[in-house]
């Protein structure tokens, strides 16, 4: 069980305490503006860090930059799932796509 869009509108830290909650997905809001603001680097920090103390997955919603998806892996976020990695596409490009990133993530950086 996930607690999507964690750090927003109606999740709450509570339901890491009353669920038996498996993962925790960070909202966009946080991953588009560690950019420019010191203050979402550091939440997301902390949420990664309180995710895996109570042994947690994390994924970053949103990740659309380099720079941000670098922060993450730094961190040991898990999963990063955004338009850096791809756009959304139909079943039938799938195959191609997936082949892309596995050679973008074989190639040094």
């Amino acid at each position: 069980m996930a607690v999507d869009d964690f750090g927003v509108s109606y999740s709450s830290l509570e339901y890491l305490n009353r669920f038996p909650i498996d993962e925790v997905k960070i909202d966009r809001s946080f991953i588009q503006n560690m950019t420019n603001n010191e203050k979402s680097k550091e939440i997301v920090s902390a949420i990664i860090s309180l995710a895996h103390n109570l042994h947690l997955t994390v994924t970053a919603e949103g990740v659309e930059t380099e720079q941000q998806a670098q922060f993450l892996i730094e961190k040991q976020c898990e999963q990063l799932q955004g338009f850096y990695f791809s756009r959304p596409v139909s079943l039938e490009q799938l195959p191609n796509t997936i082949v892309s990133l596995q050679n973008i993530m074989k190639s040094p950086t």
